[in-house]
């Protein structure tokens, strides 16, 4: 499920970049198919972090059926809203010219250099992720969620553009942002974990993790652009 996810994700992320090139109908089926099928699997994760905690929670004595109820619950989802055949759709959608806006203006955006496509959506990224600022203290479970979010759209771009800048090196800005992402994960799960009722690690385990957090957020914030 958690492979799953993450390539669900990187597809949206991209399709995101590509976006103002993208027939919009396209753009938008492509995103709320890709976006269902995310959502649908993540209830199989939640279970597995629900049953990943020692706890004395009803629905997940030891050893617990609640991940396999739902992995079955969500195979007959997915199965009837035929998750299958999102490959076979992009591949369908992008065979001819079809899937390209139209009009002069759009014309002009595809004949642009692919490293200003990918510097556009890394600004983006980049912003996004400034745009929350550096407090994780003052943020709340949700705000904090999204930043991870957001870092990992950084991180997928930077990925998958990297090609772009053969002499740049972004692995110093990757690896604050794979820390940052397990931190605030870390921190999410126990969030997960609390709204279910759930024991889980003490507070003095929760305050380490966010100070983590936020000195891995500080050096980022001030890391140079690489790709600019």
């Amino acid at each position: 499920p958690h492979k799953a996810r993450i390539a669900l994700r990187r597809f949206r992320t991209l399709l995101a970049a590509f976006r103002p090139h993208i027939d919009s109908d396209l753009a938008e089926r492509l995103h709320k198919r890709a976006r269902t099928h995310f959502r649908a699997i993540g209830v199989i994760r939640d279970a597995d972090v629900l049953a990943s905690h020692d706890t004395s929670h009803p629905l997940l004595r030891s050893p617990s059926a609640e991940p396999q109820r739902q992995r079955k619950r969500i195979r007959k989802q997915l199965d009837h809203d035929h998750a299958h055949k999102l490959r076979e759709l992009v591949e369908e959608a992008f065979a001819d010219k079809s899937w390209r806006r139209t009009g002069a203006q759009h014309r002009s955006f595809l004949n642009r250099p692919i490293a200003d496509v990918a510097a556009t959506a890394l600004d983006e990224a980049w912003n996004d992720v400034q745009a929350h600022g550096p407090d994780l203290n003052a943020m709340s479970p949700r705000e904090s969620h999204d930043l991870r979010k957001d870092l990992k759209n950084l991180r997928y771009l930077t990925e998958a553009f990297n090609p772009c800048w053969p002499g740049a090196d972004p692995e110093p800005a990757l690896s604050l942002v794979r820390q940052l992402q397990d931190e605030l994960g870390l921190l999410n799960d126990l969030e997960v974990a609390r709204k279910e009722g759930v024991a889980n690690q003490s507070d003095a385990v929760r305050a380490t993790n966010l100070s983590q957090a936020e000195n891995l957020l500080t050096q980022l914030r001030t890391t140079p652009l690489w790709w600019a």
